[in-house]
């Protein structure tokens, strides 16, 4: 699903807590990594942060690989 801006607390356990590992990105480094340190913590699944712009060609590249 994608999303603007942060993700709401119910996407953040939503998945991870049926044992999903995760891929998120997002154009800010620190709400991104603070947001895959909170759902590691709570939910105890792997999360890759990724900082791209999915709105560029070689940003949908990069968080797609």
């Amino acid at each position: 699903r994608g999303a603007v801006g942060v993700l709401d607390p119910g996407q953040r356990v939503g998945h991870p807590a049926e044992g999903v590992d995760l891929v998120i990105c997002s154009r800010g480094k620190e709400v991104l990594e603070r947001t895959a340190a909170e759902i590691r913590k709570a939910a105890g699944v792997a999360v890759t942060a990724i900082v791209c712009d999915i709105t560029t060609e070689a940003g949908g590249l990069q968080c797609s690989q």
